[in-house]
């Protein structure tokens, strides 16, 4: 009677954990499915929130940095040389700049 029992005790200890490793296996199945769904959904939502984060910035930098530039380069009484000489200054900036990037 008692081999009998022993092996009636080690069989439902073997299906206990048999059935235990496979529901933990299906558990994380689901889960692992249910993380990918959500990622998929979520992503588009990211990448729109960072990109419409990078133009902000881009936009109010442009902006403060080109206001102020032309609020003062307006201020400037037109004829003179301190004129003449920002806009020469200007226009080699532009020439260098062009002919750097020319050469790649």
């Amino acid at each position: 009677m008692s081999e009998a029992m022993t092996a009636t005790i080690a069989d439902t200890i073997a299906e206990t954990s048999t059935n235990v490793l496979t529901t933990t296996k299906n558990a994380f199945d689901a889960g692992a499915a249910d993380a990918r769904a959500l990622v998929e959904e979520t992503w588009p939502k990211i990448a729109d929130a960072f990109g419409k984060g990078v133009y902000n910035s881009a936009y109010y930098v442009s902006f403060g940095v080109t206001f102020p530039v032309l609020l003062l380069a307006k201020s400037i009484p037109q004829n003179n040389k301190l004129v003449e000489g920002l806009v020469d200054g200007a226009r080699r900036a532009s020439m260098r700049c062009d002919k750097m990037f020319s050469k790649k």
